[in-house]
């Protein structure tokens, strides 16, 4: 569930992310918005095969 969790936080804040990630290398960085498209969708991704993993492994 904390893969799930963390999908639905990249989800929800990609920019925050994106900084944690690649931002804090750079001076006044700004991510394109594809980078914040591409951490959404795979935010969503994440947390998507995390449920279903859990789920279907609870069965």
């Amino acid at each position: 569930m904390l893969l799930a969790l963390l999908g639905l936080l990249h989800a929800a804040f990609p920019q925050f992310f994106w900084y944690i990630n690649h931002g804090w290398r750079y001076k006044n960085a700004e991510p394109s918005d594809a980078a914040l498209g591409v951490t959404r969708i795979v935010g969503v991704l994440a947390a998507l095969l995390a449920s279903g993993c859990f789920f279907l492994g609870s069965t």
